[in-house]
């Protein structure tokens, strides 16, 4: 996911470039409630990469709560302002359901919204994704194209949605190391821990027998609010307790 941005983009005149210079000053030395409320201020008042720079604040709960619904709306401000990075970002979200509600369809949109201005790379072969219920090998193969673009962007739920595809050999050749190996990338990092934790659990507990580890990992999941690893954890926990036959 895109970062914040340092020039000044707005709507109508410079009355506001001000508050803006101000709150990136603001940012620079740490003092993120400060500028988040200079950013609030002047993307009120039609500042695109104010709005935009304030998405990135609730969505890293930066100088303010974490918010991904509000991360989401800001970046939709922006993104109907013709701010292609806000696009890209909304378009991210709708891929892992961070604030959104996950939508394959709208994140295809919003990606073909980013690559207008040919801002976002190899963004216009990731615009191709269609709706989620399609469930064609050409799906899945477009939907791991964008996994991985994603999830080398930074984002661990991203990471995690690629491990289980090449778990499960969707729209990639099958491959139990590499399902592994993003998986506990995404396990490690941030926001999206919980999916990543899930199915290092799972893939130890269904693949390689070790009920020990899995235990740890739904564990992990469990704690990070992840309620199908609860029930998982406490299914290995009565299998350990049961003696065996």
């Amino acid at each position: 996911m895109r970062g914040i941005i340092f020039a000044f983009l707005a709507i109508g005149g410079l009355l506001f470039a001000g508050d803006f210079e101000e709150a990136l000053k603001a940012h620079d030395s740490k003092e993120h409630q400060k500028a988040a409320m200079l950013f609030s201020k002047a993307c009120d008042e039609g500042v695109v990469g104010a709005c935009y720079n304030l998405a990135i604040l609730y969505y890293e709960g930066q100088g303010v709560d974490k918010d991904f619904k509000q991360a989401a709306e800001l970046y939709k401000k922006a993104c109907d302002l013709s701010d292609a990075d806000s696009c890209y970002n909304l378009a991210l979200l709708y891929t892992t359901g961070e604030g959104v509600e996950q939508d394959f369809s709208k994140a295809n949109d919003y990606f073909k919204m980013a690559c207008k201005d040919n801002k976002t790379g190899d963004c216009a072969k990731l615009g191709q994704l269609h709706e989620k219920d399609k469930t064609s090998p050409e799906e899945h193969k477009r939907a791991a194209e964008l996994f991985n673009h994603a999830c080398n962007e930074g984002n661990p739920t991203a990471c995690a949605n690629l491990g289980r595809y090449y778990s499960l050999g969707l729209g990639v050749a099958q491959d139990d190391k590499k399902a592994m190996a993003l998986s506990k990338k995404a396990c490690a990092n941030g926001h999206g821990s919980e999916l990543g934790c899930y199915n290092v659990g799972a893939i130890y507990y269904t693949k390689l027998k070790n009920k020990d580890l899995a235990k740890k990992y739904f564990s992990y999941a469990c704690d990070l609010g992840f309620t199908q690893g609860c029930d998982r954890l406490n299914q290995i926990e009565s299998e350990l307790k049961s003696p065996r036959k």
